[in-house]
């Protein structure tokens, strides 16, 4: 699985980003986590954005936080904190999200956030 990180989804609905570059994956299954999908609609007021953003939400898996993706982003937070790298509570949560469900791939322009969490690869599209 591959992860698409919420600035890559907004630049795609604003059509920064052709869909069709999503198609260099196409033996992979595209997701985005629940908290990706908070952190969009929360900051876009625009009704016609927001219907593009339903419609791609129903074209990915979403990973869901549980119980488990809790308990992995707590314990990459403290990592992460411990060693003065911390790295912002909605990344930790999609971090921890993303191993939970043995996602090792992201999709981002936040290379330099993700690529600190082993076991995950931070990708530019």
């Amino acid at each position: 699985m591959i992860c698409i990180d919420s600035d890559i989804m907004i630049d795609i609905i604003r059509g920064k980003i052709d869909t069709e570059l999503l198609g260099r994956y196409p033996n992979k299954r595209l997701c985005t986590t629940s908290v990706n999908i908070y952190e969009i609609l929360m900051n876009v007021k625009n009704r016609n954005e927001r219907g593009k953003i339903y419609a791609m939400v129903n074209y990915l898996y979403i990973l869901p936080l549980n119980d488990k993706a809790a308990i992995r982003s707590a314990f990459l937070y403290r990592t992460l904190e411990s060693k003065g790298e911390v790295i912002g509570e909605k990344d930790t949560l999609i971090a921890g999200i993303m191993q939970s469900h043995n996602c090792e791939k992201i999709i981002t322009r936040n290379k330099r956030h993700f690529n600190r969490i082993s076991g995950i690869k931070a990708v530019a599209i």
